[in-house]
């Protein structure tokens, strides 16, 4: 299997309390036209939705993601620092977040260096939540395929007794991931059915201001 593809969804046949449009391959591709990872772009929105008034969806997003759904621990470093700072009643606009940083010292530099880059990222609003889908179907793709990986190496070195037991714990994973998957989409749906429904206005292309500047320990210390 090459990384291009996607797994097949489970069978649905049959089981006419799921949705239809979850039960195809197009439930798990991921949409857009920017060449910018998925989650560079949630970041830069979600520090965007996190500002007063915060976007609605943003509630969607800090309870549904963590950190270890990010490829990598810096992505889901900020994004936790994010989510508690906006549940804490902080600030969580690039200065502040750059001037929280700098406080911490040396350790967080690779944390300041994404958060500059991520001003200069023009992010819509209103697509956090799909934002959030698709990083969440990324880490699925991420799940599924150490799991086929793990999977060649049972029947390559696993004693015959072990094996079935070990690809039904597989199987297991596998599931509840994407039974996960499938929960955010219809929650993502129910919050966009709520938007329509109470007349929301068209929303408009929010963009990261304020860019921080990478201060140097020794101007921190001066």
């Amino acid at each position: 299997m090459t990384p291009a593809r996607t797994p097949p969804s489970p069978d649905t046949t049959g089981d006419e309390d799921k949705d239809n449009s979850t039960a195809s391959l197009l439930f798990y591709t991921t949409y857009g036209v920017s060449t910018l990872a998925p989650e560079v772009r949630l970041l830069a929105a979600l520090i965007a939705a996190t500002q007063a008034p915060p976007h609605p969806s943003v509630n969607l997003v800090a309870d549904e993601l963590s950190a270890a759904d990010f490829s990598t621990e810096t992505y889901g470093e900020l994004f936790s620092l994010i989510v508690n700072r906006w549940r804490a009643g902080e600030m969580t606009d690039p200065g502040s977040l750059n001037a929280f940083l700098v406080d911490q010292g040396a350790s967080t530099r690779r944390l300041r260096e994404l958060l500059i880059d991520l001003v200069a990222v023009d992010v819509q609003v209103y697509r956090l939540p799909e934002m959030a889908k698709q990083v969440l179907v990324a880490w699925f793709h991420r799940g599924f395929q150490h799991a086929a990986t793990t999977i060649q190496q049972i029947a390559d070195e696993a004693p015959a007794h072990e094996k079935f037991p070990q690809l039904r714990e597989i199987g297991t994973t596998q599931a509840a991931a994407d039974a996960r998957v499938r929960r955010f989409h219809q929650k993502l749906t129910d919050v966009a059915r709520q938007d329509a429904e109470a007349g929301d206005a068209e929303p408009a292309s929010a963009v990261l201001a304020q860019r921080p500047r990478l201060s140097t320990d020794s101007e921190r210390n001066t």
